[in-house]
């Protein structure tokens, strides 16, 4: 019965994404996220999954996915709270960098490698997903397969 469910579960999300692309939306897997390069990842937008609740319990911030252990977000003062404020702004992670520099004084280098580190460990962890389309270039290997 799961194998059902999880059948029509992902035909669903895939149909949704073909009727989304024909639309001109622009779709990537989590995984391209890593492989984008700095320019890109700059422009690179990201929200909190919708299953994801956020806890705030004295200076500590959790999230919790549905019937999982809590992960932690970030401590009250520091840079990851300035970037997880970025993310509910809705800022581009350029823009993130940008408030790091002037809060905390960071190089753009330093803030740039804090900024890309974080965030991509709350993507690891289910926690954040994209939420602007980002021109993906497309790689050799991709264009040898549609050939």
């Amino acid at each position: 019965m799961s194998d059902r469910r999880s059948f029509f579960r992902q035909f669903l999300g895939h149909m949704n994404i073909a009727i989304e692309e024909s639309r001109g939306r622009q779709h990537f897997k989590l995984s391209d996220v890593w492989e984008m390069d700095e320019p890109t990842f700059r422009q690179l937008k990201l929200r909190l999954r919708e299953d994801v609740t956020l806890r705030i319990e004295g200076k500590n911030s959790t999230a919790i996915k549905s019937n999982e252990q809590p992960v932690a977000l970030y401590i009250t003062g520091t840079e990851e709270e300035a970037l997880f404020a970025g993310v509910k702004k809705h800022l581009s992670v350029e823009e993130m960098i940008q408030e790091l520099q002037r809060s905390f004084g960071h190089e753009t280098d330093a803030g740039y490698r804090l900024t890309r580190d974080y965030l991509l460990s709350l993507v690891k962890q289910e926690i954040l997903v994209p939420a602007n389309d980002v021109y993906l270039p497309k790689t050799a290997k991709k264009e040898e397969m549609n050939e």
